[in-house]
């Protein structure tokens, strides 16, 4: 039975409940369109901002806002990255790929609208937590298209930022003793061209990242990435459309619409991977400028090597690229058990793909391309270059410089921190470059259930045996 003092203590209660979902209301309602980015010194995981937010807030409008920490004038652009707000609190979620991240938290919320997030101007690189995001909303909102009509002036200033950029790229690698002694080494007139050939799972992303960071390197992404889940071999009917896309990207030419289409709807994930670029576009005036061909053209211009990662090319049809002197290929093969696990327990997609998720035909193109490196070998001597998934794990520095040597690319102090960065701890989830690459070499055996190893090995016994794998 209730006593009247466990009343009044009932009744205080419900007073005090009701007063602070009405105040949550209110806060969602009265600071529906603001965010607030707080630098690294303010940063803490699973934590909001106490007291007034470092950087000020930026509006749906996308006005610019500007920092008073330490009474300095730090200009802060939103970079368009919309997401739908949750009031469910979350634990933070890297950003990844974005030139210039912060930890930010978001203040408050309306569900019924989309918020902006702002990236500052100052010098925080791949460093960043999203605060309290739901990753089904971060996933379904990529898209850093804004309705703006581009200008002549966005473009220019975007090249702008961009020369500034490289000429700060170029003054560093000049201090480098290695550099100084090499002429003619930032050659935009005759770039070095590199293609990078493999297999979906296979490390082409962690290599393609460690090759991006170089100061003078424009990274093609993924061209093919608008054929979706599948491999054009010899025979295809897209063959001929495939081959003639990339010869035009290796000389700057953007005539594909189904790419800039792609290039559009997926901006970050297609342009991040192309860093110098991409920190111009996140702190140019319009981002639409980033997927014009026009822009994209100039821009490609200004770089003396260009790289492109291919995972859905097979090796034979590039011949007719090393047509071009200036071209070289590496192809990057892993053990096919390795590459198999990553594909069934790190990513959903594969499972949408036969070219995907049969290990017959990953092998199958593994002996193709084992014949055509040969042939290629042969006709092409010193452009065309084998490195093993493996290798470059278990002796990354040694593996980079033979690489960076092959590539005509000089193995800067800053590509070594990177690659030791990227080697010697582990963010696990599938997208991600940063691993103990030693550790996961092996990681099929305690993966794989001892069925799907002998699947795999049952077609894939040739391929082994020629890489010089051991079955178990």
């Amino acid at each position: 039975m209730l006593r009247p003092h466990h009343l009044r203590a009932l009744a205080i209660l419900v007073t005090l409940v009701s007063l602070s979902l009405l105040f949550s209301t209110f806060s969602m309602r009265s600071g529906d369109n603001r965010m607030w980015i707080m630098d690294r010194h303010h940063t803490q995981q699973d934590q909001y901002t106490d007291g007034r937010p470092v950087l000020s807030a930026v509006d749906a409008q996308h006005q610019p806002a500007y920092s008073d920490t330490n009474n300095s004038q730090t200009e802060a652009t939103p970079i368009g990255f919309t997401l739908t707000p949750t009031t469910t609190r979350r634990r933070p979620m890297k950003i990844h790929g974005v030139g210039e991240v912060f930890q930010i938290t978001r203040k408050s919320a309306n569900p019924s609208n989309h918020l902006p997030v702002a990236v500052a101007k100052n010098k925080i690189k791949f460093q960043g937590y999203l605060l309290p995001a739901a990753p089904s909303a971060l996933l379904k909102t990529r898209n850093l298209f804004q309705n703006r009509t581009v200008t002549q002036d966005d473009i220019n200033n975007t090249l702008a930022l961009l020369n500034k950029r490289l000429e700060e790229n170029k003054q560093e690698l000049d201090a480098e003793v290695e550099a100084q002694q090499h002429v003619g080494y930032w050659n935009v007139t005759h770039p070095k061209r590199l293609l990078i050939v493999t297999s979906w799972r296979s490390g082409s992303t962690f290599l393609g990242q460690i090759l991006s960071e170089h100061p003078g390197v424009y990274n093609h992404y993924e061209p093919l990435m608008h054929v979706g889940l599948e491999q054009i071999r010899p025979g295809d009917p897209r063959v001929d459309s495939a081959i003639q896309h990339l010869k035009d990207l290796l000389h700057c030419k953007y005539s594909n619409e189904d790419f800039l289409k792609k290039i559009q709807e997926s901006m970050q994930d297609m342009l991040s991977h192309n860093a110098h670029v991409w920190q111009a576009c996140v702190l140019g005036p319009n981002r639409n400028v980033c997927s014009l061909s026009n822009f994209l053209e100039a821009a490609c211009h200004k770089f003396p090597a260009l790289t492109m990662k291919m995972v859905r090319l097979r090796l034979n049809l590039t011949r007719q690229l090393l047509d071009d002197p200036s071209v070289k290929v590496l192809y990057l093969v892993r053990d096919p058990r390795a590459t198999m696990n990553s594909r069934l327990s790190s990513v959903k997609w594969c499972s949408q793909s036969i070219d995907c998720i049969d290990p017959g035909r990953l092998c199958s193109d593994i002996q193709s391309d084992l014949d055509a490196f040969e042939s290629l070998s042969a006709d092409f001597p010193g452009r065309v270059a084998l490195i093993k998934y493996e290798t470059m794990a278990k002796s990354p520095h040694t593996t980079f410089r033979s690489i960076f040597n092959f590539a005509g690319l000089f193995y800067t102090r800053k590509i070594r921190e990177e690659v030791e960065k990227h080697t010697s701890r582990d963010e696990n989830h599938p997208w991600s470059t940063v691993r103990k690459s030693a550790e996961r070499v092996d990681l099929w055996r305690q993966k794989l259930d001892s069925k799907s190893i002998s699947n795999i090995q049952s077609v894939c016994s040739n391929v082994l045996a020629k890489l010089g794998y051991s079955q178990l």
